[in-house]
């Protein structure tokens, strides 16, 4: 009986200063999922702004004259796309990070991942046949015009 009780006394203070250790590490990990979290919304901002450019672009294709149109070659474009794949980039990185058992949340991550990922390959395609389209009406106009 007292080996046990010396046992119980041996083990409770490390199971304490482990329940301490979990404790803070769930604290950590809940604050990288809200700046994650942060990101995500932000890179979801980047995309609407995209969509705007884009389908001012494409407005602005159906007007009678058209000339260069500055946004359509705005390096900014470039800048907010890879924005967008670092940060899903970082978040399939802490979503590979087994040692937290959030299941549920992993997957809401990697859907949206995946998702953020879709749109801005669609903006980028729209983007490029946009210009394509934009390449094209030029030619037509220089070959009217001899």
């Amino acid at each position: 009986m007292k080996d046990e009780l010396i046992n119980w006394s041996e083990i409770i203070p490390d199971e304490r200063c482990a329940f301490r250790q979990a404790t803070l590490d769930v604290r950590d990990k809940g604050k990288y999922i809200s700046s994650l979290e942060e990101w995500l919304v932000e890179s979801e901002e980047q995309v609407e702004k995209l969509r705007c450019q884009i389908k001012t672009i494409s407005l602005r294709k159906n007007l009678p004259e058209r000339g260069n149109s500055p946004d359509l070659y705005n390096p900014n474009i470039n800048l907010e796309i890879s924005t967008i794949m670092e940060l899903a980039n970082a978040i399939d990185g802490y979503v590979e990070n087994r040692t937290t058992a959030r299941d549920i949340l992993i997957d809401q991550i990697k859907k949206t991942t995946r998702q953020v990922r879709r749109k801005e390959n669609n903006l980028h395609q729209d983007l490029v046949h946009e210009q394509r389209r934009h390449y094209d009406a030029e030619a037509e106009q220089d070959l009217a015009i001899m």
